[in-house]
């Protein structure tokens, strides 16, 4: 989110833009804020956070799973990180491995950014998924792909 500094505009004059644009007003600090113009909030650096709970692996049976890789679709200015975290019974707690940094310029899949293959070998009915970035990095997710194995009934 970027400021916009109306003064510059002088007396008279009017702010045109031909393509609308979504605006949000702060009383606090009296600015107007133009949205979606860069990753921060007023240059501040703002956490961006996408997370997928509680994917049923392998249908609805009474197995676990146990992932052996994540393929995402992503396209990244930069490094982000990715989480993954299981469940045995849908509505436990999630448990959730190490954040791991993953830049797509320099990965195909998670397996090659994990520094600790344990986050990845995690057992579950159940798999969640979290993608983030903290700093001033621009990303778009697709979809992804995940391999996994079966580990037998909990």
């Amino acid at each position: 989110m970027g400021s916009i500094d109306f003064s510059s505009y002088g007396s008279g004059n009017r702010y045109r833009r031909t393509e609308p644009d979504l605006l949000m007003a702060s009383p606090v600090t009296q600015k107007i804020y133009l949205c979606d113009a860069d990753e921060t909030a007023d240059g501040v650096a703002m956490t961006a956070t996408l997370t997928r709970e509680s994917l049923p692996l392998g249908g609805t049976g009474p197995g676990q799973w146990q992932l052996s890789d994540l393929w995402p679709e992503l396209e990244a200015s930069g490094p982000l990180a990715i989480q993954l975290g299981f469940q045995k019974k849908l509505g436990d707690a999630i448990t959730w491995g190490s954040s791991h940094p993953f830049n797509p310029a320099v990965h195909a899949h998670f397996a090659e950014a994990c520094q600790n293959l344990a986050d990845l070998a995690m057992t579950g009915r159940f798999i969640s998924i979290r993608f983030e970035s903290t700093t001033n990095l621009s990303w778009t997710l697709q979809g992804y792909a995940l391999e996994f194995e079966p580990q037998g009934k909990y």
